[in-house]
């Protein structure tokens, strides 16, 4: 696997900056709250740019708002243990919800998919302080696996699996499919 981290870190930066910036509404009466919705399409276009573009993959075929599924092949791998962690509890409104009990988890046994960046402001100055990820395996609490959860970005590193990525090349196109 390759440590994109420097790759997602720069995509962050740049991210919370042209949002701080220039996208961020300001408050009263004219707020332009639109404002948010055209720049999730400029983000995308930054994470193809800044993170795929680079790593030799495509970039990305749809919007990803709402962001509720992983970036294939792109994994978030904690550097300490126990990590931090605040994982998504079930609810029925199909909202997020970041206060499950669980507080934290054993780093091995763990396997992360990364999905986005958050922060908890969507109209202010924003940090974008964790990764939201995927929990696809979780040992110590297997009954969390397949929940979102968020990590604190200087908790962990990311990594593209270049391995998986080609394997999946060219499976795709040994079946005439497109990649």
């Amino acid at each position: 696997m390759r440590d994109t981290s420097e790759l997602m870190s720069a995509y962050r930066e740049c991210v919370r900056g042209i949002w701080n910036g220039a996208f961020r509404p300001t408050v009263g009466p004219n707020a332009d709250f639109d404002a948010l919705d055209s720049f999730w399409i400029v983000r995308d276009v930054l994470f193809s740019e800044f993170v795929l573009r680079r790593l030799g993959v495509p970039p990305l075929s749809r919007p990803r708002r709402p962001v509720r599924e992983p970036v294939k092949h792109v994994h978030v791998i904690p550097e300490c243990s126990p990590v931090p962690i605040k994982v998504n509890r079930p609810s029925l409104d199909g909202n997020y919800y970041w206060d499950d009990p669980i507080r934290q988890a054993r780093a091995d046994g763990l396997s992360l998919a990364w999905v986005d960046l958050f922060d908890w402001d969507s109209f202010g100055y924003i940090d974008l302080q964790f990764h939201v990820v995927k929990i696809e395996r979780c040992s110590e609490h297997p009954h969390v696996v397949g929940r979102a959860a968020l990590v604190d970005v200087h908790h962990v590193t990311v990594h593209f699996d270049e391995d998986e990525w080609a394997r999946e090349s060219r499976s795709s196109q040994d079946v005439g499919g497109p990649h």
